[in-house]
């Protein structure tokens, strides 16, 4: 065979790379009229098919085939406990139907057999070593195997699992999966096929269209590998009692995925290595979108051809694949691995370069020894850790160019000799010489340099990094910045490994920057390591120690872990008391996140008296125009205002506004945090317009100031948002709204899910007051595609979409998922708030109970008088156990006494007076619900059917009967289950609606 084939040749070729349903179209098109060429064509595809794989395509995809030749068998037909269903897939020798197993179990399968006709010796030998391979394994990533026999007519099938998935490469395209997101994948893939060898069996043709992806239930990928059709023994194992005898020169597997070993024609020969080449084939695609050499190029050639490919010519390298590809063609590409052109060939570039290489070795001795080792070097990549493929030396390409070029290489070689020859002599004497004078001179330049670089390095890298924070980097996109923090963060320690001190110094920096960006978790993992180094050289209470408690602190504060802050701010205001540092300006920063705290528990006093103190220390240190005075002003300003200081607050901030620009300083975002501020403080005044101008002023500044994703940008926008809501501009809230939750959901580090979550539900809130329901349910749809996961990162977004289930009247669903989210997290009074409404809705009394014996026995002494509130009114809607009721009304109790003050507590009232009512104590019922008169509509409503209850009881039924009819014309002004939104206050709906029914029960019953 030579490379240029005649026409019927190339017809062949061609079509050959065609899926089977595609190769008719293409014969009526490139044949025309002509039907001998055509059927010349037709007749070596047909036995080239007989030849080949047992399935030359995945036979687990649910399409329907397209049939050359009609099969024995048909849909309705019957093998063993087997009904076919429908034909799903054929090759040249069998046909796979998917069937449906009676007994003793129903379930859907794949069932496999010969085609009539086919079943010649060496393909039944084929079909059942496919079939005793499968048999052997057990992994979640390969096809399992259910059973086997032969039909009535002698020729053998056997039955698999039935795969919903398409092939590898399809599936990473359309769920347009990152590069990181592949590679995890593709670890999958290699963990089944190391399954696969230590059972003995080599897999032969890995490629695309032998794995098949399909989702699990839980909504994640799973990779399955399926078509052990050319699968070959590599122990004592016996796949089959009969000989397979695999003729000379027969090509197994997939040219464009086939290893040297398998084009050598040494077959007898080919171990799990082959495998591994596959591997890297199927990575090389998975990464550039193209294999290393072009699959339908080399079916147009002849096979000596494709022989001399695959033996000797190298693939050029993944990142240099990408680099020379059209430019639409690279962009698609890239856009499918949804990252750009250029940042695409910088992932792919160096390290898996040379892990995919060294799976693709021409020397099977040079690649990886088993899948697992190709597995771990991925791994190891997705971890940034040092991997162990490397690019071939220099010795090995000479050695593969002299292979390649013997002739040349062999003159080449006597001349160097002759060269060498007359030079060494010389060279030996001059070198002896020179290196005498310059050894003296080398070590010592190389001990100056040694002592020095550690902290140069560490110097430059402080500088370069404080200069490039988000807070000085004046609004430019700080992702590079995170990228580079990300990948200098693993390698620190290598980097500086017997330097505890420098890397101490470095990982300070970081955690600053980290902060700056708003990624406070991996910032705290920095301080905790810094704290950790310094303990291990002994310098524990250094000012570098007292510096990590301090920022640390900060970090823990900005998490509102407020304790362990206490206690990493205490710690350094020690170190900075027993170092008699506590009026230097690193020892007053401590002083002003110790205020912040204290302002937060509410411990106003000592927090104004900080406050004010770090104010004047940072006057009397720091130059006028610094801004960190501005900052002390600004946290003075939030402490005046949380005291009810609203005036002398006001006069402050404005203030320190015309001190600026009386300076004429650049706005930045210590100057945002004022006019955020004044913003709050305005409107509380009910200062509206002013108040819109500085939140407009703070969200500008922001906007070009910090990185995107940033929580203090998220902060302005919904501040804003909730303005101009209640101006009634519900277009301009909604663009604000839309812009938070975009910002909070493109956090560059640690996701945050209930601030993401809380601008999602003032967006939805607003969406359903303009009644815009059909573009609510599109937003859910895009968050929460079919198999999104309720996992406990997502509880925050999924108690959304119960909320508004609620909220809608789809109570059947908001209450099933109610009951799922409290199972995955039962310490959340806020679920069982949700869930115990939507049962008595739904009629579920007794599950109703059941929940309210789990509330009362979890929630059993608060002191958050919300919570205590929330818990007693779930559990006293309907009559329960004396026991239950006694337990409840000391919650209720708890409301009264802990809210007892706050602008809440008539909303605590009624649940006294429900509890009350529960314990058969009238009089007193009737006392708290006529201090709930004139609240809100649901709570009077409430308090009217109390009201109407309790007269009853005590025998006064006229006023009994006057309660029940206010208390119904009031409900019937309360949205209504057509309006299709019962807003906010859905469960107070619920629950009016259920006492007012038990209500009418109990009066209009006994009039009769």
């Amino acid at each position: 065979m030579n490379s240029s084939p005649d026409p019927v040749i190339a017809l062949f070729n061609e079509a050959l790379g065609l899926a089977p349903e595609e190769r008719v179209r293409y014969l009526d098109h490139a044949c025309g009229g002509d039907a001998a060429l055509r059927e010349r064509v037709k007749s070596l595809l047909l036995a080239h098919d007989r030849a080949g794989d047992f399935m030359g395509e995945p036979v687990a995809i649910l399409q329907q085939g397209t049939a050359s030749e009609p099969a024995g068998e048909a849909a309705g037909d019957r093998i063993g406990p087997y009904k076919l269903l429908q034909q799903i897939g054929e090759g040249g020798c069998g046909v796979v139907f998917m069937a449906e197993q009676e007994e003793p179990i129903r379930r859907r399968v794949a069932l496999k057999l010969v085609k009539p006709g086919m079943d010649t010796k060496s393909v039944i030998t084929r079909f059942e070593a496919e079939r005793q391979a499968l048999a052997m394994m057990d992994h979640p990533n390969i096809a399992k195997v259910f059973d086997a026999g032969v039909t009535p007519t002698g020729r053998p099938y056997f039955v698999m699992e039935l795969i919903h998935g398409i092939r590898i490469t399809e599936f990473c395209d359309e769920s347009a999966l990152s590069t990181t997101e592949r590679l995890e994948l593709f670890v999958q893939v290699c963990h089944a096929v190391q399954h696969a060898h230590q059972k003995g069996i080599i897999h032969r043709d890995i490629k695309p269209s032998n794995i098949l992806v399909t989702r699990t239930s839980a909504g994640d990928a799973l990779p399955m590998v399926i078509d052990f059709g050319v699968a070959k023994a590599i122990t004592g194992q016996r796949l089959t009692d009969n000989t397979l005898f695999t003729a000379f020169e027969m090509l197994i597997g997939t040219p464009a995925y086939m290893s040297p070993e398998q084009a050598a024609f040494t077959n007898v020969d080919v171990d799990t290595r082959t495998d591994i080449y596959g591997l890297g084939v199927l990575l090389y695609e998975l990464l550039t979108g193209t294999t290393p050499f072009d699959a339908r190029e080399l079916l147009k050639v002849g096979l000596d051809e494709i022989r001399r490919v695959i033996l000797d010519r190298d693939p050029v390298l993944p990142s240099t694949r990408l680099k020379c590809m059209e430019a639409g063609d690279l962009t698609a590409t890239a856009q499918h691995r949804q990252s750009e052109p250029l940042r695409l060939i910088r992932v792919v570039r160096g390290d898996l370069d040379w892990i995919v290489m060294k799976a693709m070795e021409k020397d099977r001795a040079r690649r990886y020894p088993t899948a697992n080792a190709l597995a771990t070097d991925v791994q190891r990549y997705l971890a940034d850790e040092t991997i162990t493929a490397r690019p071939p030396g220099s010795l090995y390409k000479l050695r593969k160019w002299m292979v390649r070029n013997r002739l040349l290489a062999g003159s080449l070689l006597v001349i160097g000799l002759l060269l060498s020859a007359a030079l060494a002599i010389t060279s030996i004497l001059l070198s002896r010489e020179r290196e005498a004078r310059r050894q003296a001179d080398l070590e010592k330049r190389r001990a100056q340099a040694a002592a020095a670089t550690s902290q140069q390095v560490v110097t430059f890298l402080k500088e370069t990094l404080a200069g490039v924070a988000p807070s000085a980097a004046k609004g430019r996109d700080t992702r590079m910045l995170r990228e580079i923090l990300d990948r200098a963060n693993h390698r620190i320690a290598e980097g500086l490994a017997g330097q505890p001190e420098a890397e101490a110094e470095l990982r300070y920096i970081f955690g600053v920057v980290y902060a700056d960006l708003g990624a406070y978790k991996t910032s705290e993992q920095m301080f905790r390591r810094v704290l950790e180094l310094l303990g291990r050289v002994s310098l524990p209470e250094s000012v570098g120690a007292a510096r990590a408690h301090s920022f640390l602190g900060l970090v823990l504060l900005r998490q509102s872990r407020w304790n362990e802050s206490e206690a990493e701010l205490q710690a350094a205001l020690d170190l900075w008391k027993r170092l008699g540092l506590l009026e230097e300006i690193r020892a007053v920063e401590t002083l002003a996140n110790l205020s912040v705290l204290r302002r937060l528990e509410g411990r106003l006093e000592e927090a104004e008296s900080l406050s004010r103190r770090v104010l004047e220390l940072r006057r009397k240190i720091l130059p006028p125009a610094d801004s960190r005075i501005l900052s002390a002003s600004s946290n003075l300003g939030s402490v005046l205002v949380a005291a009810g200081k609203i005036s002398e607050a006001e006069q402050l901030f404005r203030q320190l506004i015309e001190e600026r620009k009386n300076r004429e300083e650049t706005e930045d975002h210590s100057i945002a945090l004022i006019h955020h501020a004044l913003g709050a403080v305005l409107q509380r005044q009910g200062k509206s317009g002013e108040a819109r101008e500085c939140y407009e002023r703070a969200v500008a500044i922001r906007r070009e100031m910090l990185v995107k994703g940033h929580p203090h940008l998220t902060s302005s926008l919904m501040a804003l948002a909730n303005l101009q809501r209640a101006a009634g501009k519900t277009g301009e809230a909604e663009a604000l709204y839309r812009e938070a939750f975009e910002n909070s959901r493109n956090r560059t580090d640690e996701e945050d899910p209930t601030a993401t979550a809380k601008a999602l539900e003032d967006l939805i809130k607003l969406m359903l007051v303009q009644k815009k329901r059909i573009e609510v349910d599109a937003l859910f749809s895009e968050l929460m595609p079919p198999g999104f996961p309720i996992t406990l990162e997502n509880v925050p977004l999924w108690k959304i979409r119960a909320e508004f289930l609620a909220r809608t009247g789809k109570w059947a669903e908001a209450m099933a998922l109610g009951e799922k989210l409290v199972a995955l997290q039962p310490g959340d009074h806020e679920l069982y708030h949700t869930l115990a409404p939507l049962l008595i809705a739904e009629g579920e009394i007794e599950a109703y109970r059941e929940l309210c014996d789990r509330i009362l026995k979890r929630f059993v002494a608060p002191t958050d008088p919300f919570l205590a509130d929330r818990m007693a009114k779930d559990c006293l809607i309907m009559p329960s156990a004396e026991g239950d009721v006694k337990a409840a009304a000391a919650l209720a109790e708890v409301a009264v006494s802990k809210g007892a003050g706050r602008a809440s507590s008539p909303l605590f009232h009624f649940c006294k007076a429900l509890a009350e009512y529960r314990q058969g104590n009238f009089a007193e019922a009737i006392e708290w619900a006529e201090k709930v008169k004139g609240l809100l509509p649901h709570a009077a409503v409430e308090a009217g059917a109390i009201l109407a209850m309790a007269n009853h009881q005590l025998k006064q039924f006229d006023a009994a009967r006057a309660h029940l009819a206010g208390s119904s014309a009031a409900f019937a002004k309360l949205p209504s289950l057509e309006s299709g939104d019962l807003g906010g206050d859905w469960r107070d709906w619920i629950i009016a609606r259920t006492l007012l029914a038990e209500a009418r029960t109990l009066i209009e019953g006994s009039a009769r």
